[in-house]
């Protein structure tokens, strides 16, 4: 959020502190840097809508098969989406409203222990179905790199620096 606000900002420091001879060197990197963070940012925002769009499907296709109240269905898949940006513990920022929304909510035929496996087998399938399918080919064509190459990268930025890692590891490598 601050590189975006203060982009022009930091371009400015960056031009300014190179060299005339490496000027134009220095502007084509910069304009390579943005379009590779760029199209991260927007394939990441692309994965998290999937992932809520999924969700809050889900969500609704369990209410109406299982005959159950799951109310809020709409903001928690929405929540579930903004939440999958957050590496590890995104998912289950949106398991577990879901969940504590049915329990807590008055069920036609009471509170079953059924459906909140339910939700979790939804929950996974829909992480399965992101981290699979979804989030390699979208950040595949908003970075420019094949699907594997995009897994391998990220996994590799798990093991080097963990979560944090996790996030910034195709960014980095698209710049390099």
């Amino acid at each position: 959020f601050i590189l975006l606000l203060e982009s022009r900002n930091f371009k400015m420091k960056i031009i300014g502190a190179v060299p005339n001879a490496y000027f134009e060197m220095a502007l084509n990197l910069l304009h390579k840097i943005d379009g590779q963070v760029s199209g991260y940012l927007r394939g990441q925002g692309a994965a998290a809508a999937t992932v809520g769009v999924l969700s809050t499907i889900g969500l609704y296709t369990l209410s109406w098969l299982l005959g159950v109240n799951i109310p809020y269905a709409f903001i928690i898949g929405m929540l579930a989406g903004f939440a999958n940006l957050i590496p590890f513990i995104g998912p289950f920022v949106g398991m577990v409203p879901a969940i504590l929304a049915y329990l807590m909510t008055a069920q036609p035929d009471g509170i079953s222990a059924v459906v909140p496996v339910f939700i979790v087998t939804m929950f996974l399938i829909v992480q399965m179905i992101d981290n699979f399918f979804v989030s390699p080919k979208i950040m595949s064509a908003s970075v420019g790199m094949h699907p594997l190459v995009v897994i391998v990268v990220i996994m590799v930025g798990n093991s080097i620096m963990g979560p944090l890692g996790m996030l910034f590891a195709v960014p980095a490598f698209g710049v390099i």
